[in-house]
């Protein structure tokens, strides 16, 4: 197995590990790894071993998450897919996205009556991911000074 598909597999047991798709680990890794761009469903599915079905799943979980785009070619029906420009500032916005409703959402529920064992719970939650946030924010000035 050459580096780059290593690579490929590497972060395709990772996704699993985490409880998210294998699949759209080994897409994203064979994507952030090609040395051409864009590159066709079909070769991808192909390259990685999967399903055109299976493929597809993927590039439209990683597109949802804005780490991947998908391209046109002029007078080619196909699909194509590169990792996006700016992925890498996209997930952490994501991230951020989430981070803050998580913490939000937490506080709401801390707020509302219940017993003190409860209450502490979600005030620990959303304190943590209140600074969670915060230094994500962080990292996003300091990586793409332009950001939100």
């Amino acid at each position: 197995m050459d580096a780059k598909r290593a690579f490929a597999e590497r972060l395709g047991r990772l996704f699993s590990d985490l409880g998210l798709p294998r699949t759209a680990g080994l897409v994203l890794g064979y994507l952030v790894v090609a040395d051409e761009e864009p590159v066709a469903l079909s070769d991808l599915a192909r390259e990685l071993g999967l399903s055109k079905a299976s493929a597809s799943l993927a590039t439209r979980l990683l597109e949802r998450y804005r780490a991947i785009e998908r391209v046109h070619r002029p007078g080619d029906r196909r699909a194509y897919y590169r990792l996006a420009e700016d992925a890498w500032r996209r997930v952490i916005e994501q991230d951020l996205a989430f981070v803050r409703e998580l913490a939000g959402i937490a506080e709401q529920a801390a707020a509302a009556p219940s017993g003190p064992g409860a209450r502490g719970r979600l005030a620990e939650l959303a304190r943590v991911y209140r600074r969670y946030g915060e230094k994500l924010k962080e990292l996003l000035e300091e990586e793409w000074p332009a950001s939100p």
